[in-house]
């Protein structure tokens, strides 16, 4: 199979075998993790014991939140539980995460801006699971299916229709709305929340541990480390642990999270029709452009449930309707953005409405 169509992203996150005799920072990422979604994880692990997995499962929430890295975990335990030894299901699992593993076929995301997925990637997986499993299961991991156009999930649908016995598709997508009705109606929904307060902060802390993990070589060279700055990334993340993640491993990544922080609370604050055109000439063409909408979406809603937090300098917003609308219009820009709406018209229209 093609390595072009089927191209692997090897998350933050990885697992190792339960059975392996030492706690590792990424096993214990992972249990923290499974923990923060344990009604997702234990529903999919009792279904899996009983052999009554759907054999199209649809994870759908906000980027980040650990929606993929589940779906992997899972994958493995799919193909992974029925070896007799540990060490064959470390190399196993190992195989697997590469996207080595002929019964089980990756199609994740390279990086962010990865926003389309051939046809032919498709067409490719479809003639491989009509040839059916060769070993434990066949299973298919999509991430993001907004990256596919409805012609090519069209294709998709037929092989959902019809599904070939221990042959399993795990779908991801940031909400239920970017999958068709037909897709969605023949697949078992998980809806994924961000993590609770605690969660975050202890998986946080395995980040960190892998981080400086990582570091070792560097440290005994007599090379200065920094050491995470984990109460900001943790604020940063709203939850999100892939997020998380990044925020520790990337010091520049989470500078440049708190540059929109600052922004945003300089407009805020100081509200006025050149500051909104100074946040736009910014962020128009920035690759960051979405972190700001999400970062503005994370206020308003945060003003929306606890009104003292709002602003005295927006009167316009006092009202809860007026809130809700401003959390409607935010998710509003962010469709015209993932649409190729004009970038700049978008956040002009969205920031001066709320003079």
């Amino acid at each position: 199979m093609s390595t072009e169509c089927l191209s692997v992203f090897l998350p933050f996150m990885t697992s190792i075998s339960s059975t392996s005799s030492a706690e590792t920072g990424s096993t214990a990422a992972s249990r923290v993790l499974h923990k923060g979604h344990a009604a997702i994880w234990n529903r999919l692990m009792n279904d899996l014991s009983r052999n009554e997995l759907a054999p199209a499962m649809l994870f759908v929430g906000p980027e980040h939140l650990g929606k993929t890295t589940l779906a992997l975990d899972l994958a493995v335990q799919i193909q992974c539980a029925a070896f007799s030894s540990s060490e064959e299901a470390d190399q196993a699992e190992k195989l697997l995460r590469k996207g080595l593993d002929p019964d089980t076929l990756l199609l994740l995301k390279t990086s962010d801006e990865d926003n389309s997925l051939p046809i032919e990637a498709i067409r490719q997986v479809l003639r491989r699971t009509s040839e059916g499993k060769h070993g434990q299961a066949l299973v298919v991991v999509i991430e993001d299916l907004s990256r596919i156009k409805i012609e090519t999930l069209n294709l998709l649908l037929k092989t959902l229709e019809e599904p070939h016995p221990q042959v399993f598709f795990i779908l991801t997508a940031r909400s239920e709305v970017e999958v068709l009705p037909t897709i969605r109606s023949r697949s078992r929904l998980f809806r994924f929340d961000p993590l609770e307060e605690s969660q975050l902060r202890e998986l946080g802390t395995c980040f960190v541990n892998q981080f400086l993990a990582s570091k070792q070589d560097a440290m005994a060279a007599g090379e200065t480390v920094r050491s995470p700055d984990l109460e900001t990334a943790c604020r940063l993340s709203v939850g999100r642990p892939g997020l998380l993640a990044r925020l520790i491993q990337d010091e520049p990544l989470l500078n440049a999270f708190l540059q929109i922080e600052k922004d945003l609370d300089g407009l805020f604050s100081s509200p006025s029709r050149a500051a909104v055109f100074d946040l736009v000439k910014t962020y128009e063409a920035s690759p960051f452009l979405s972190a700001l909408l999400d970062r503005a979406l994370v206020l308003a809603r945060r003003w929306l449930l606890n009104p003292l937090d709002a602003p005295a300098s927006l009167p316009q917003l006092d009202a809860p309707q007026r809130k809700v609308e401003w959390c409607r219009a935010i998710l509003e820009a962010q469709a015209d953005l993932d649409a190729n709406v004009n970038a700049r018209l978008t956040l002009e229209r969205l920031f001066l409405s709320i003079f």
